[in-house]
């Protein structure tokens, strides 16, 4: 299991896609700063007393409603796919699976190695980036406490974990972090698990995201917006969305880790 872990980690880590993808997500971070940060970040000591001014915890792409905050979390899906899902649907074309597997009593220890690889390449091109503005911020904007008077804080009382935000907000983006970590595992998974109903490459990695944008777009139709992983993953979202997190957060980990793991190391691969 051990010889499996180091080989697929290292693979994940060290592929470009995975820079590719950082790339992206730190260039979209970059340009939320300089068009929605740093110039508000300038004024901060001529409004200062007059208003409340932003905050740290009101600037990162996280907690903003900025174009650059829309836009990174639309793509998500996307930055997390990119690192390693499509690396079984490439190992099982070119026989990788197969040479691999001769080498193991249990196939599963390939595919359970597989899956957490790909989980934790997909929760880091997320994280980083997400951590990567959160420094942005730190750069221009003191580290005061939200005020909920002031109209930049946009969590209200029927938001997910408030009070926490108010007294804790820290503790609040870290939850936010490791959130965000968590879904960019699970949608890396996804792609993963498409592998065994598609026939192209492009559709492993697109896959994810279409499944977000089919959340997205219809789940409001029918009076579930707050169920949407758009949605519920921004910490500035302004609906309670605790039990649709879990809940969704069960049934993708329960369906990747089944089909992958469990499904995956039952399918014939010679």
């Amino acid at each position: 299991m051990n010889a499996f872990l180091r080989i697929e980690f290292a693979r994940a880590f060290r592929r470009k896609w995975f820079v590719v993808s950082l790339a992206i997500g730190c260039a979209i971070a970059l340009y939320h700063f300089f068009t929605d940060v740093l110039p508000v970040g300038l004024q901060i000591e001529e409004f200062f007393p007059k208003i409340y001014p932003g905050n740290l915890f009101t600037s990162w792409l996280g907690s903003s409603s900025s174009t650059g905050s829309y836009y990174f979390f639309f793509i998500l899906p996307l930055l997390a796919a990119l690192p390693f899902s499509d690396t079984l649907f490439s190992d099982f074309k070119s026989g990788f699976v197969h040479d691999l597997c001769t080498r193991s009593k249990k196939r599963s220890q390939y595919f359970l190695a597989k899956y957490l690889a790909t989980f934790c390449s997909g929760g880091f091109a997320v994280f980083i980036p997400l951590l990567f503005s959160f420094c942005l911020g730190c750069l221009v904007f003191p580290f005061l406490n939200p005020e909920p008077t002031n109209f930049n804080s946009l969590l209200g009382d029927q938001s997910t974990f408030p009070y926490i935000y108010y007294f804790s907000p820290l503790v609040y983006v870290l939850i936010f972090f490791v959130l965000n970590f968590i879904y960019g595992g699970l949608y890396a998974c996804f792609g993963l698990m498409s592998t065994f109903y598609v026939n192209y490459r492009f559709l492993v990695l697109i896959a994810p995201l279409l499944f977000h944008i089919f959340c997205m777009t219809l789940l409001p139709l029918i009076g579930l917006e707050a169920w949407a992983p758009m949605n519920f993953l921004q910490p500035r979202y302004s609906e309670y969305t605790l039990y649709p997190l879990i809940a969704v957060t069960l049934l993708l980990f329960g369906l990747t880790f089944w089909r992958v793991v469990v499904y995956g190391s039952q399918k014939d691969i010679y």
